[in-house]
């Protein structure tokens, strides 16, 4: 084990193992756009609107005609499947952040790789939240809007506990870690303050900040995890 001068102390794991992290954390996000826009195109008529349309949609089992929007997704399975990998493969590439931390840091990330990536896995495994009230089951319903909480509220939060123990040791990771963590929360205070729902976004625009700005930290992390901090300067070398 090793501590820098910046106080951001790291046990010596193999570069390889933070490579892998990083690759997975990629993967995940790479695989999560492509699915998305594959089970998007594969709707009927008249489609799937990635503004009117809740990103749990795609995963709905059940064809039906909700209030402003049309859902009907014959891939479902496909995205479920989907959700339940990318939640996998952030669960472990969020653990191998942990392993390069050591003390309260590593732990409470371990907390949020179990909180980020058990979220997804949430998602997938129940499809349907309170929002699309097509299952008419409240359980898998509460499942699914507690594994959207954890994915989405949770990584905002986990990005702008990251991006401040970050700022000493790795300024630039730590700004935009901090900025991605930070969307969501502005947004939802942003519709509370204004009175609306999705600030005229419309409700599937609304989400994706949220989900996108989740998944771009992903991002973040894993250009952390092949970028060590420098053991001459204290600081990330990015």
């Amino acid at each position: 084990m090793t501590a820098h001068p910046s106080g951001d102390a790291r046990p010596r794991v193999p570069f390889v193992v933070r490579a892998v992290g990083g690759v997975l954390l990629t993967a995940a996000v790479l695989a999560y756009l492509v699915v998305e826009a594959l089970v998007a195109a594969a709707w009927p008529a008249p489609g799937y609107s990635y503004r009117d349309n809740y990103v749990s949609d795609l995963g709905v089992p059940t064809c039906a005609q909700q209030t402003n929007r049309w859902v009907c997704s014959p891939l479902f399975h496909t995205m479920n499947l989907t959700f339940f990998a990318v939640g996998a493969a952030t669960l472990v590439g969020l653990l191998v952040l942990a392993a390069t931390l050591t003390g309260v840091r590593r732990w409470v990330t371990v907390v949020f790789a179990i909180v980020n990536g058990g979220g997804i896995i949430l998602v997938g495994i129940a499809p349907g939240s309170f929002a699309e009230d097509i299952t008419n089951d409240p359980v898998q319903m509460l499942v699914h809007s507690l594994g959207a909480l954890l994915a989405i509220a949770g990584t905002a939060l986990h990005a702008l506990i990251q991006g401040l123990w970050w700022i000493r040791s790795r300024p630039v990771i730590a700004t935009v870690s901090l900025a991605f963590g930070a969307l969501t929360p502005i947004l939802l205070l942003g519709a509370t303050l204004s009175g609306s729902s999705d600030l005229g976004l419309g409700r599937g625009t609304f989400e994706r900040v949220g989900v996108y700005a989740a998944f771009a930290w992903l991002l973040v992390v894993a250009v952390a995890l092949v970028t060590p901090v420098s053991p001459q300067r204290g600081r990330a070398t990015v």
